[in-house]
C-alpha cells in the first residue's frame, strides 16, 4: 500500500513508481479520477494538439499567443528535460515547487490504490485540476501517445490539431501510417473544428473521412491555409489562410519544419480570431516570434558550437538534418547520440550521416535506451569516426575535446538524453563555464 507522500522528493519517487504500471491506453481510469474531483475538466476552454512531431512547439507557440494577448493560458506538456515542473505552466510560468506538491496529494486522495493509475493518468489529471482551481481561460493539452486512447482525450476541446502523421511508437498505434493516422484522429470531436499541418495526402484522407462523420470543420493545410517563400536560412514566410494575409513572419525557432508549425499555430489564430478579438492578424506575430522552447535546435553555445535538439524518430531526424545543412550550410557535426530500443535508429543514422563528421554513442539512464555498442557497429565500416561511451557526459565531454572550429555538436536522439545531459551541464560548473560563457 502506498503512504501519501508528505514532501516533494517522495511524492515524485512516487510519481515515477507509477510507471511501472507501463502505458495504459484507455480512458475509463482518467474519467473515474475526475469524477471524485468533481470534474474539474468540465466548462473549460482547450486547444488539444495531437501528431508524431511538432506537438511541443505548437504547443509553445499557441501558450506564447494566447498568454500575450492576455488570456490566463495552461499548458501541459511531456516529457520534461529536467523536472517535473516544467510539465504544468500558467502563462509561461511553471508551477512551483509547493502547488505540485499539493496537486499530487490532491490526486492521491481520490486515487484507488487497488488500481493505481498510470503515470500519465495521473499527471493529466493534475493539470486539468490545476488548471481549473487557478481559472485558466484557455488550456492547451498535448496528447503523450496516439490520440483516441490517450488520457488526454477525456476533454472536450474548443479546437483540435493534428500536427502531422509519421512512424513512431509503433507497438501502440499500429505497424503502418494509416492506423497511427486512424488512432491520431481519435481527438476530432463531434462539431469541433479541427486543423492538420503538413501531411500526406492518405493521412488527409483518413482524417477528412473521420471529420466528415463527426461534423467536425477541418482546415487543411495546403488547402485552406499555406506558406509560400519560406527562407529556412533568415527563417521568414509568407502566410496565406482564408482570410488572413501576413507577410515576413519570423518565428524564433529554427527551420523549415518549425516555418510549418508556426503556420498551422497561426490558422488556428485565424479560426478563433472573432473569439479572441484579434483586431489586426499582425497583433499576434510578436508572441509567435518570441517562442523559446528548450531542445528545439536549441544553440546551447556558438564557441564552441553545441546544439540539442530533440528529434527522436526518422522524420525528426531528417527535420534535423536539413536544418544543420541550412543554418550551418558546408559544416559538418559530431553527433553524440543515444536512442530507445524501438525507434527506427537504423534509418534515422543514415539520414545524418550527410552531415556527420564522427558519432560518439551513448545511453540515457532509461529502461528503454539502446546499447550504444549496437549502433556503433551500424557505423564502424563506414569509414568515419565512431565511438560508444558511458555514462552520457563522458560521451559529450569526448565530443566537445575533439571538436574543431569548422565542426560543431549536436545532441540528439532522445529527449531523455538531451534532459539528462543538460542537467549535467547545469550542475557541473567547469563545463558551465565552456558552453554558458
Amino acid at each position: 500500500m502506498y503512504t501519501k507522500p508528505d514532501n516533494l522528493s517522495d511524492a515524485i519517487k512516487y510519481l515515477f513508481s507509477l510507471q511501472k504500471f507501463g502505458i495504459k491506453l484507455g480512458l475509463s481510469s482518467t474519467e473515474n479520477l475526475l469524477k471524485r474531483l468533481g470534474n474539474p475538466h468540465h466548462n473549460m476552454n482547450f486547444i488539444h494538439v495531437a501528431g508524431t512531431n511538432g506537438k511541443g512547439s505548437v504547443s509553445a507557440m499557441l501558450s506564447s499567443i494566447l498568454s500575450g494577448l492576455g488570456k490566463k493560458t495552461g499548458l501541459f506538456t511531456s516529457p520534461h528535460l529536467i523536472k517535473m515542473n516544467e510539465r504544468f505552466r500558467i502563462n509561461e510560468s511553471e508551477i512551483d515547487d509547493d502547488r505540485l506538491l499539493k496537486l499530487i496529494r490532491d490526486v492521491f486522495d481520490v486515487v484507488d490504490h487497488k488500481e493505481p493509475a498510470t503515470f500519465f493518468e495521473y499527471v493529466t489529471v493534475m493539470a486539468l485540476k490545476w488548471f481549473k482551481d487557478e481559472g485558466v481561460e484557455w488550456g492547451i493539452m498535448e496528447v503523450g501517445l496516439g490520440g483516441r486512447l490517450d488520457a488526454t482525450n477525456i476533454i472536450t476541446p474548443a479546437l483540435s490539431i493534428i500536427t502531422n502523421i509519421s512512424m513512431d511508437h509503433e507497438e501502440h498505434l499500429g505497424d503502418n501510417l494509416l492506423s497511427i493516422a486512424r488512432e491520431k484522429a481519435g481527438i476530432i470531436k463531434s462539431y469541433v473544428p479541427a486543423v492538420l499541418g503538413r501531411m500526406k495526402d492518405d493521412a488527409v484522407a483518413i482524417m477528412n473521412a473521420c471529420a466528415m462523420g463527426l461534423n467536425a470543420p477541418l482546415s487543411v493545410f495546403g488547402r485552406d491555409y499555406n506558406i509560400k517563400d519560406n527562407n529556412p536560412v533568415s527563417k521568414g514566410f509568407n502566410y496565406y489562410g482564408t482570410g488572413w494575409k501576413i507577410k515576413n513572419v519570423i518565428p524564433s525557432l529554427k527551420g523549415e519544419h518549425q516555418a510549418d508549425n508556426a503556420a498551422l499555430v497561426l490558422r488556428v489564430m485565424e479560426m478563433l480570431d472573432k473569439e479572441l478579438n484579434i483586431q489586426e492578424p499582425e497583433t499576434v506575430l510578436p508572441f509567435l516570434n518570441k517562442v523559446n522552447w528548450p531542445a528545439r535546435f536549441e544553440i546551447i553555445s556558438h564557441d564552441p558550437l553545441l546544439i540539442f535538439d530533440s528529434a527522436h524518430n526518422p522524420d525528426g531526424i531528417i527535420a534535423l538534418g536539413r536544418t544543420l545543412k541550412q543554418v550551418f550550410p558546408g559544416r559538418k557535426f559530431d553527433f553524440v547520440i543515444g536512442v530507445m530500443s524501438d525507434k527506427a535508429y537504423e534509418v534515422m543514422l543514415d539520414s545524418i550521416f550527410p552531415v556527420a563528421n564522427s558519432f560518439y554513442f551513448t545511453r540515457p539512464q532509461y529502461e528503454r535506451a539502446t546499447n550504444p555498442d549496437k549502433l556503433k557497429r551500424m557505423i564502424v565500416k563506414k569509414g568515419i569516426h565512431v565511438e560508444s561511451l558511458e555514462p552520457s557526459h563522458l560521451a559529450l565531454e569526448k565530443a566537445m575535446s575533439e571538436t574543431g572550429k569548422k565542426t560543431g555538436v549536436c545532441v540528439t536522439g532522445s529527449l531523455y538524453l538531451l534532459g539528462e545531459l543538460k542537467a549535467y551541464l547545469k550542475d557541473h560548473t567547469p563545463l558551465k563555464q565552456v558552453f554558458f560563457r
